[in-house]
């Protein structure tokens, strides 16, 4: 593992990261000091998406362990601040909103996507300013070999596993598939 952006986050939790590296992989457990990630997202052999677990006011090491408990030898650091310019959320402000950065967002049938990270409605949003009317919308996210849904127009128990998983907030270049129609 080379580095984390950002590298600085509230204490109470809840920043998505990107981390870099090199062979990384899917199934690894990312840990902050020694508090679990949430949200770990395998994007490439290079990057992953994680959200910061809270912690106490301070620097903590970033370790990254694959499934066979391999540690990575990691000095990249995350520091807790209760500095108010530290930001606890992907959320983009007004003038990057929510948007789709690779793939290309179906008017009907399954595309593959990249999202720029938020919350659910933020993924709605940038759904429906491409073309796809919320009624229409499903995303898929492979996790542990099993798929997890979100459905923005089914009841919430239908999204129980998705809101599990991601905890309320989406990483920054989520990958996966959608559909509209």
């Amino acid at each position: 593992m080379t580095a984390i952006t950002p590298a600085t986050g509230l204490p109470a939790g809840g920043t998505a990261v990107t981390i870099t590296g090199a062979n990384l992989a899917d199934g690894v457990t990312v840990k902050f000091g020694d508090a679990k990630a949430t949200a770990v997202t395998y994007l490439s052999s290079t990057k992953l998406s994680a959200v910061s677990p809270a912690g106490s006011a301070g620097a903590v090491t970033v370790t990254v362990t694959d499934k066979d408990g391999l540690t990575s030898a990691s000095t990249v650091t995350f520091t807790y601040s209760t500095d108010a310019t530290a930001t606890p959320s992907p959320s983009p402000s007004p003038a990057d909103k929510p948007r789709f950065t690779l793939g290309t967002v179906p008017k009907q049938g399954i595309g593959l996507v990249a999202f720029s990270g938020g919350v659910n409605d933020d993924l709605i949003a940038a759904a429906t300013d491409a073309g796809c009317e919320r009624v229409a919308q499903a995303f898929f996210l492979a996790v542990d070999g099993k798929f997890i849904v979100f459905f923005p127009a089914a009841p919430q128990i239908v999204n129980a596993a998705w809101n599990a998983h991601f905890g309320g907030t989406l990483p920054v270049d989520l990958a996966l598939a959608m559909r509209c129609g």
